[in-house]
């Protein structure tokens, strides 16, 4: 036997190869499904807020079923629960997939809101907060508009987070939400409208955290100038807000204010 049989002869990388950065460690990250979806998309990977605001037949059902059942988005593979809650969803062709697939979720009364979102949290707290599933409840406040009572389902969206649940709802008119969802949203979905006072809504809400009146018109216009496109707006994350066209295209930069816009802060395109 020679000197060196028996050794360990390993070859060891380099030192210089060993990456000692400290990395941060989820307590829950054993149990969580954290999917790679695309930076344009909402991140369902942690509890969104969404909120749709357009009129009728402009695509927001359509929407809906993309975000939720799109297999190249991602999306589906974060949530294992989906709640439909409106008067139409039997009537309603483009929520058929996610009527059918699940089936067992869907309410067509939304004045019974309150003891459903009951119903969901305790489905959700029967679970240990690292084994709690995912569950978006959607929601068509179509009965209880203008009304300033707030319900169960406004009220959850200060405290979604903690009970792992998305939601999402779709109103015809901004101020159809109520204020403590509108204030709570993670992202907004706004499609094309011609009334002056909504655009001006949506300004006041969603394009003065970023522009001057004028700058957003042209962002908004641009954005949803094609029928069933809308301006999404990202509320979130380090550099929010984000405006995109659509999802391909990050618009937020696109009519930023320049020094050569000289109409005066008070002035008005509405």
């Amino acid at each position: 036997m020679s000197d060196d049989e028996g050794e360990n002869t390993t070859e060891q990388p380099p030192i210089g190869n060993i990456d000692l950065k400290v990395l941060s460690v989820r307590k829950d990250e054993k149990n969580k499904k954290y999917k790679p979806l695309h930076p344009n998309l909402p991140d369902f990977n942690t509890p969104q807020v969404i909120l749709m605001v357009g009129s009728r037949n402009v695509g927001k059902s359509n929407l809906m079923v993309n975000l939720c059942m799109r297999l190249d988005w991602g999306i589906c593979e974060c949530l294992d629960e989906v709640f439909l809650v409106s008067p139409n969803v039997l009537q309603d062709n483009k929520l058929k997939p996610l009527r059918e697939r699940y089936e067992g979720n869907v309410y067509v009364d939304p004045k019974a809101i309150n003891s459903i979102i009951g119903d969901v949290l305790k489905y959700q707290q029967s679970f240990t907060e690292d084994e709690r599933p995912h569950s978006l409840i959607y929601y068509d406040d179509a009965v209880q508009k203008n009304s300033h009572v707030y319900n169960e389902f406004d009220l959850l969206s200060t405290r979604s987070r903690h009970n792992n649940i998305s939601m999402a709802t779709c109103v015809q008119k901004l101020k159809s939400a109520k204020a403590i969802y509108r204030n709570n949203a993670t992202c907004v979905f706004l499609f094309k409208t011609r009334s002056n006072k909504e655009r001006e809504d949506l300004y006041d809400y969603y394009g003065a955290l970023k522009y001057k009146k004028p700058q957003f018109l042209k962002t908004f216009d641009y954005a949803t100038k094609d029928p069933y496109s809308f301006l999404m707006v990202k509320l979130e994350g380090a550099d929010a807000p984000r405006y995109f066209k659509n999802f391909e295209e990050d618009i937020t930069d696109k009519f930023a204010f320049k020094k050569s816009d000289t109409k005066s802060d008070d002035e008005d395109d509405f």
